[in-house]
């Protein structure tokens, strides 16, 4: 993984735990302290079946429901990653990898100039604030004020839509991470979800 991308996960899961400062440790933990778990979820809004990666932190069972959650998409490929910098740092935060990568060309984006299935992202996004969210808080844990949104190219463009899609005192996450978003295959899609998050706030979010 490129040293800026790794130096952003760092520093996102620093503002997750509440400004604490995270070090950005190289070196992998000998052996895995905390637990992974696997689960799957079907969803009534698109019809899907998702499989689930989960990870906990150590000895975290009597505070899992006060500790910062990520939810990161194409969790196939990316997921351990993200753990091996959590247990590497010592961040105690639940992770949650969405297993989509067959249908990320339609979950995550409009139709676009890249990709020719688009067009599913607004369904994917009900199934994450309206099924998700709720099914891994009920049988997982995680803190509801500190849920943060991870994607990357075409997963970074539906953080973004994710992020614009909801007026600011609406937003399902308070922490929002796209990783080189495909913003350029969807230039007027993009326009658009700024403009209509503009329209319902007086600063756009940087």
């Amino acid at each position: 993984m490129p040293a800026t991308r790794r130096a952003s996960l760092v520093a996102m899961m620093s503002t997750l735990v509440g400004g604490s400062r995270v070090s950005v440790a190289r070196a992998e933990p000998p052996t895995r302290a905390g637990t992974l778990e696997s689960r799957s979820i079907e969803s009534k809004r698109n019809g899907s079946t998702y499989p689930l990666f989960v990870y906990l932190p150590p000895n975290s069972g009597a505070e899992r429901t006060k500790l910062p959650i990520v939810y990161m998409l194409d969790g196939e490929s990316r997921f351990q990653t993200l753990v091996d910098i959590a247990e590497s740092t010592g961040t105690r935060v639940i992770i949650v990898g969405i297993g989509n990568e067959a249908n990320r060309s339609h979950d995550y984006v409009p139709v676009n100039t890249c990709t020719e299935e688009g067009g599913g992202e607004a369904a994917f996004f009900d199934f994450i604030r309206f099924e998700l969210i709720p099914f891994v808080e009920a049988g997982v844990g995680g803190d509801p004020a500190r849920r943060a949104l991870l994607g990357h190219s075409h997963g970074g463009s539906f953080v973004l839509y994710a992020l614009f899609g909801e007026a600011p005192d609406a937003h399902h996450f308070s922490a929002y991470l796209a990783a080189d978003p495909s913003i350029r295959c969807m230039p007027e899609a993009f326009r658009q979800w700024e403009a209509a998050y503009a329209e319902q706030t007086v600063t756009t979010p940087a």
